[in-house]
Protein backbone atom coordinates (compact mmCIF):
# COMPACT_ATOMS: atom_id res chain seq x y z
CA UNK A 1 0.00 0.00 0.00
CA UNK A 2 0.99 3.45 -0.84
CA UNK A 3 1.01 6.04 2.09
CA UNK A 4 -1.94 8.74 1.63
CA UNK A 5 -2.42 12.14 1.82
CA UNK A 6 -5.49 15.02 1.76
CA UNK A 7 -6.06 16.83 -1.20
CA UNK A 8 -5.14 19.95 1.07
CA UNK A 9 -1.38 18.59 1.38
CA UNK A 10 -0.63 18.03 -2.60
CA UNK A 11 -2.60 21.17 -4.38
CA UNK A 12 -5.09 23.95 -3.64
CA UNK A 13 -8.32 24.35 -4.81
CA UNK A 14 -10.04 27.93 -5.97
CA UNK A 15 -13.65 28.46 -5.96
CA UNK A 16 -15.76 30.28 -8.74
CA UNK A 17 -17.09 33.70 -9.20
CA UNK A 18 -20.34 34.20 -10.41
CA UNK A 19 -20.56 36.59 -13.30
CA UNK A 20 -23.07 38.85 -14.22
CA UNK A 21 -24.70 38.26 -17.80
CA UNK A 22 -24.37 42.20 -17.87
CA UNK A 23 -20.61 41.56 -17.71
CA UNK A 24 -20.29 40.14 -20.95
CA UNK A 25 -19.47 41.20 -24.06
CA UNK A 26 -18.67 40.56 -27.70
CA UNK A 27 -14.67 41.52 -28.01
CA UNK A 28 -13.67 37.74 -27.57
CA UNK A 29 -11.14 38.86 -25.51
CA UNK A 30 -11.53 37.04 -22.49
CA UNK A 31 -13.65 33.46 -21.90
CA UNK A 32 -15.72 32.72 -19.29
CA UNK A 33 -15.34 29.03 -18.65
CA UNK A 34 -18.81 28.06 -17.38
CA UNK A 35 -19.68 24.42 -16.00
CA UNK A 36 -21.25 22.98 -19.10
CA UNK A 37 -17.61 23.57 -20.78
CA UNK A 38 -16.02 21.01 -18.47
CA UNK A 39 -16.82 18.02 -20.12
CA UNK A 40 -15.01 14.53 -19.07
CA UNK A 41 -11.53 14.14 -21.11
CA UNK A 42 -12.22 17.40 -23.28
CA UNK A 43 -13.11 21.65 -22.71
CA UNK A 44 -16.48 21.82 -24.80
CA UNK A 45 -15.75 25.47 -26.48
CA UNK A 46 -18.59 26.15 -27.86
CA UNK A 47 -21.25 28.53 -27.97
CA UNK A 48 -18.30 30.52 -25.82
CA UNK A 49 -19.06 33.32 -23.64
CA UNK A 50 -16.33 36.36 -23.08
CA UNK A 51 -16.06 39.84 -20.92
CA UNK A 52 -13.65 42.67 -21.80
CA UNK A 53 -10.15 43.08 -20.67
CA UNK A 54 -11.15 45.18 -18.29
CA UNK A 55 -13.06 43.00 -16.20
CA UNK A 56 -10.80 40.18 -16.47
CA UNK A 57 -8.24 43.15 -14.55
CA UNK A 58 -10.51 43.42 -11.78
CA UNK A 59 -11.36 39.57 -11.78
CA UNK A 60 -7.60 38.15 -12.44
CA UNK A 61 -7.53 36.40 -9.22
CA UNK A 62 -10.61 33.75 -10.31
CA UNK A 63 -7.83 33.58 -13.69
CA UNK A 64 -6.88 29.98 -15.69
CA UNK A 65 -3.63 29.26 -16.65
CA UNK A 66 -2.65 26.51 -18.28
CA UNK A 67 -2.65 22.86 -16.99
CA UNK A 68 -4.89 23.89 -14.09
CA UNK A 69 -7.03 20.83 -13.59
CA UNK A 70 -10.54 22.02 -13.72
CA UNK A 71 -13.54 20.30 -12.42
CA UNK A 72 -17.53 20.70 -13.02
CA UNK A 73 -19.17 20.58 -9.05
CA UNK A 74 -23.23 20.38 -10.31
CA UNK A 75 -24.62 18.05 -12.70
CA UNK A 76 -22.06 15.15 -13.01
CA UNK A 77 -19.98 16.45 -9.86
CA UNK A 78 -16.38 14.45 -11.76
CA UNK A 79 -16.02 15.93 -14.52
CA UNK A 80 -12.36 16.45 -15.28
CA UNK A 81 -9.99 18.18 -17.61
CA UNK A 82 -6.92 20.03 -17.50
CA UNK A 83 -6.97 23.52 -19.11
CA UNK A 84 -5.44 24.07 -22.28
CA UNK A 85 -3.37 27.21 -23.43
CA UNK A 86 -5.34 27.83 -26.52
CA UNK A 87 -8.12 28.74 -24.66
CA UNK A 88 -6.37 31.68 -22.13
CA UNK A 89 -7.22 33.88 -21.09
CA UNK A 90 -9.99 32.69 -19.55
CA UNK A 91 -11.64 32.76 -15.97
CA UNK A 92 -13.93 30.66 -13.65
CA UNK A 93 -17.71 30.73 -13.84
CA UNK A 94 -20.48 29.33 -11.56
CA UNK A 95 -19.57 25.86 -10.12
CA UNK A 96 -16.03 25.32 -11.55
CA UNK A 97 -13.47 24.97 -9.46
CA UNK A 98 -10.05 24.79 -10.03
CA UNK A 99 -6.93 22.82 -8.68
CA UNK A 100 -3.54 24.48 -9.42
CA UNK A 101 -0.24 25.19 -7.21
CA UNK A 102 0.70 21.32 -7.50
CA UNK A 103 2.80 20.31 -5.25
CA UNK A 104 6.52 18.79 -5.97
CA UNK A 105 5.96 15.43 -4.71
CA UNK A 106 2.86 14.92 -7.14
CA UNK A 107 2.76 14.81 -10.95
CA UNK A 108 -0.21 17.19 -12.39
CA UNK A 109 -1.41 14.11 -14.89
CA UNK A 110 -1.27 11.59 -11.94
CA UNK A 111 -3.62 13.87 -9.90
CA UNK A 112 -5.78 13.97 -13.23
CA UNK A 113 -5.74 10.16 -13.40
CA UNK A 114 -6.98 10.41 -9.78
CA UNK A 115 -10.13 12.83 -10.36
CA UNK A 116 -11.50 10.44 -12.83
CA UNK A 117 -11.32 7.37 -11.14
CA UNK A 118 -13.84 5.90 -9.86
CA UNK A 119 -12.09 5.87 -6.13
CA UNK A 120 -12.64 9.70 -6.82
CA UNK A 121 -16.17 9.43 -7.75
CA UNK A 122 -17.60 7.66 -5.05
CA UNK A 123 -15.96 10.01 -2.97
CA UNK A 124 -17.70 12.66 -4.35
CA UNK A 125 -21.13 10.78 -4.46
CA UNK A 126 -20.26 9.98 -0.75
CA UNK A 127 -20.05 13.58 0.50
CA UNK A 128 -22.21 15.37 -1.85
CA UNK A 129 -25.66 16.60 -0.38
CA UNK A 130 -28.70 14.83 -2.99
CA UNK A 131 -30.98 17.67 -3.23
CA UNK A 132 -32.09 18.59 -6.94
CA UNK A 133 -28.50 18.51 -8.00
CA UNK A 134 -25.39 16.78 -6.64
CA UNK A 135 -23.42 19.53 -4.70
CA UNK A 136 -20.36 18.71 -2.96
CA UNK A 137 -17.55 21.44 -1.04
CA UNK A 138 -13.96 22.21 -1.36
CA UNK A 139 -13.85 21.90 2.18
CA UNK A 140 -14.81 18.16 1.27
CA UNK A 141 -12.90 17.73 -1.55
CA UNK A 142 -9.34 18.99 0.07
CA UNK A 143 -10.26 15.91 2.66
CA UNK A 144 -10.49 13.23 0.31
CA UNK A 145 -7.08 11.15 0.77
CA UNK A 146 -4.80 10.33 -2.49
CA UNK A 147 -2.48 7.23 -2.79
CA UNK A 148 1.20 8.90 -3.11
CA UNK A 149 3.65 6.74 -4.74
CA UNK A 150 7.06 7.83 -5.68
CA UNK A 151 6.80 10.30 -8.77
CA UNK A 152 8.81 7.79 -10.82
CA UNK A 153 6.37 5.55 -10.03
CA UNK A 154 3.57 7.71 -10.93
CA UNK A 155 4.67 8.57 -14.19
CA UNK A 156 4.73 5.18 -15.15
CA UNK A 157 1.32 4.63 -13.82
CA UNK A 158 0.26 7.90 -16.03
CA UNK A 159 2.21 6.60 -18.92
CA UNK A 160 0.35 3.25 -18.56
CA UNK A 161 -3.27 5.32 -18.33
CA UNK A 162 -2.44 7.54 -21.22
CA UNK A 163 -1.54 4.20 -23.57
CA UNK A 164 -5.11 3.06 -22.24
CA UNK A 165 -6.79 5.80 -23.11
CA UNK A 166 -5.04 6.24 -26.29
CA UNK A 167 -5.81 2.49 -27.34
CA UNK A 168 -9.53 3.06 -26.18
CA UNK A 169 -9.91 6.43 -28.48
CA UNK A 170 -8.51 4.01 -31.34
CA UNK A 171 -11.25 1.41 -30.88
CA UNK A 172 -13.95 4.31 -30.29
CA UNK A 173 -12.90 5.66 -33.89
CA UNK A 174 -12.74 3.19 -35.73
CA UNK A 175 -16.52 1.69 -34.57
CA UNK A 176 -17.64 4.88 -35.45
CA UNK A 177 -16.79 4.54 -38.64
CA UNK A 178 -17.51 1.34 -38.99
CA UNK A 179 -21.08 2.67 -38.08
CA UNK A 180 -20.62 5.55 -40.37
CA UNK A 181 -20.15 2.78 -43.20
CA UNK A 182 -22.92 0.57 -42.50
CA UNK A 183 -25.36 3.40 -42.65
CA UNK A 184 -24.15 4.86 -45.73
CA UNK A 185 -24.71 1.32 -46.70
CA UNK A 186 -27.88 1.33 -45.37
CA UNK A 187 -29.01 4.45 -47.35
CA UNK A 188 -27.36 3.39 -50.99
CA UNK A 189 -29.45 0.81 -50.51
CA UNK A 190 -32.89 2.18 -49.56
CA UNK A 191 -32.23 4.91 -52.39
CA UNK A 192 -31.97 2.07 -54.91
CA UNK A 193 -34.90 -0.02 -53.52
CA UNK A 194 -37.14 2.69 -53.38
CA UNK A 195 -36.14 4.13 -57.03
CA UNK A 196 -37.00 0.32 -58.24
CA UNK A 197 -33.41 -0.25 -59.38
CA UNK A 198 -32.95 -3.72 -57.31
CA UNK A 199 -35.76 -5.02 -59.37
Amino acid sequence: MYPTKKLWEVCEIQNWYAFKAIDYDDTESVRIIRIWNVQKWFILDKSPCFVSQKIFEENKIFSINENDILISLTWDVWRVWIFPKKLLPALLNQRVWRFFSFKKEIDTNYLFHFLNSNFFEEEIIRTSSWAAQKNTSTKKILEIPIPLPPLSTQKLIVEKLDNIFAENQKLKNLYQAQIKNLDEMKQSFLKKAFAGELV
